[in-house]
């Protein structure tokens, strides 16, 4: 997948070592929703202008949102192998706005961490990782809840934190498992698929497709 691709090129690229950190991340929620060419993501200025407003629409300040706009343009570079789109302006008009906010006493990196609050360091490190994403993008406590239920519960199934060792066929049984032997409602794999797709697309875990192929359906619509 390109995003692997481009964790890679990122880290064998002259880029500082927190855009290394930071960009793969924001390529993942650029990625969110976007059907891949033959494995590649779209890139347009379109494309762009709405990623970058569905920050803002979440909250996210300027100085993240250059980051993201940054990411996306580095993975155009070293993975497309273009300079198009422009994204130039863009860039600019967001430093502006970044500026403002700083003079004003705006949101920043000390606000992140107060986004994030308390991780348990006991857990597991992929798991504190999801939690972090999880915050920085605002989604609600129950949907962390509930992401993180399932990864547990996959965890469980494959008797391994090291999640690196496993793939599509781990992820076929346990969705399977869940429809068959579970008998749980359509919505629940659902959401257990959804957490899944979420944990790997964040974290570049392992050589996971499981989105690109079928597993059997849970026959409950409700439970």
């Amino acid at each position: 997948m390109s995003l692997a691709i481009f964790r890679q090129r990122m880290h064998e690229a002259s880029y500082g070592e927190n855009d290394k950190k930071w960009f793969p991340k924001w390529l993942a929620r650029y990625a969110d929703g976007k059907k891949p060419d033959n494995g590649l993501l779209p890139v347009t200025e379109p494309l762009v202008v709405e990623f970058s407003k569905s920050l803002l629409k979440s909250g996210t300040p300027a100085w993240q949102r250059l980051q993201g706009v940054r990411a996306v343009e580095a993975y155009r570079d070293l993975v497309l192998g273009t300079s198009e789109p422009c994204l130039k302006e863009m860039k600019t008009i967001l430093g502006r706005f970044a500026a403002a906010e700083r003079e004003s006493g705006g949101p920043g990196i000390q606000d992140e961490q107060q986004i994030i609050g308390i991780i348990d360091p006991s857990e597991p490190a992929l798991i504190q990782q999801m939690r972090k994403e999880l915050r920085l993008r605002r989604k609600a406590l129950e949907t962390e809840r509930a992401y993180i239920g399932w990864i547990v519960r996959f965890i469980r199934h494959c008797g391994s934190e090291d999640l690196q060792r496993f793939g599509e066929s781990e992820i076929k049984t346990f969705l399977t498992d869940l429809a068959v032997e579970g008998d749980v409602a359509a919505s629940t794999q659902d959401q257990a698929k959804s957490a899944l797709q979420f944990c790997t697309n964040r974290f570049s875990i392992g050589n996971w497709r499981f989105w690109m192929s079928p597993v059997q359906r849970s026959l409950n619509a409700c439970r």
